[in-house]
């Protein structure tokens, strides 16, 4: 009997022949649907592995080692053609271009700004190598007159970056390696305390908004001191009306500082270089962003 003959003599046969063709019908469009859900995840997944080519959205990290130490700084560019620039405890804010130079290079031009005046301008010729499965690499030739890696031990910047000639000119070349976050490195302060009253984040607002600031302050011995294009984090101590704070830089160097706080009700008194400064408590540290400026 032939496979036809035998669908006839079974339950199908019992339903009306309408009811199976409706049946049909709507199952086709269903299953040609799921083919083209699977098609297209397969297409991404595929462009995503083996063709982006994409620098935005990822955090680009240097990686290095000098006096013992592991030291690192990062490059993110974001939508909008904003980045970021990382460097150990603080984070700066920008804005880059990607453009083609005159020898059709690819070229990243950066800018930087802290309490709202230029700070760094960076450039360098980049490309993307690699993929997804065997691992992107961001490789960056400084065309900056100071290398981002000045600060670090001469030893440790010739085993980090590689070098290359062109028109009699030595530059440096280095390899950045993609990570979800930038490993903020912190050294916490011998014997440090904790001022419950202290504890929580303190708004400070500038006459002409730049220097606006949100400085918090945590139970864990670390603080963010928050500004509209740079962030410093690092670790504290605060006892006796005194605060006892430091940030350390991606080449492992502990910068540290000293000032004397006070209250006034509920607001929160910084003495920085001597001058007063007012905070008022609030629950975010970008809370400057509401439209102030």
């Amino acid at each position: 009997m032939s496979e036809d003959n035998h669908s006839l003599l079974s339950n199908e046969s019992l339903v009306p022949a309408k009811a199976v063709t409706k049946h049909r019908f709507v199952r086709s469009p269903m299953i040609i649907a799921a083919i083209i859900l699977i098609c297209s995840v397969v297409g991404l997944t595929i462009w995503g592995v083996f063709f982006n080519n994409t620098i935005e959205n990822t955090v680009w990290l240097l990686s290095y080692q000098t006096e013992g130490k592991e030291c690192s700084i990062g490059f993110q560019m974001e939508q909008g053609k904003s980045c970021r620039f990382y460097n150990g405890g603080v984070m700066y804010k920008g804005s880059y271009e990607a453009l083609s130079s005159l020898n059709n290079k690819e070229m990243l031009q950066m800018n930087y700004t802290m309490y709202g005046e230029p700070a760094m301008k960076m450039s360098y010729y980049y490309r993307l190598d690699g993929n997804s499965l065997s691992g992107r690499k961001l490789i960056l030739t400084d065309l900056n007159e100071k290398s981002i890696l000045d600060s670090a031990e001469t030893s440790s910047q010739k085993i980090v970056a590689d070098t290359v000639e062109e028109n009699g000119k030595t530059y440096y070349v280095y390899t950045l390696s993609p990570a979800e976050e930038y490993p903020v490195p912190y050294t916490a302060l011998e014997h440090a305390k904790t001022d419950s009253k202290l504890l929580g984040i303190w708004l400070y607002k500038s006459d002409d908004g730049n220097t606006d600031n949100t400085f918090a302050f945590y139970d864990n011995g670390t603080y963010e001191l928050t500004y509209r294009d740079c962030v410093f984090k690092g670790c504290y101590s605060a006892e006796n009306g005194e605060i006892d704070f430091n940030f350390t830089l991606g080449n492992g160097i502990v910068n540290t500082k000293a000032i004397s706080y006070s209250f006034d009700e509920d607001i929160l008194i910084l003495n920085n270089d001597v001058i007063p400064t007012r905070y008022e408590k609030t629950d975010r540290v970008d809370a400057f962003d509401n439209g102030m400026k």
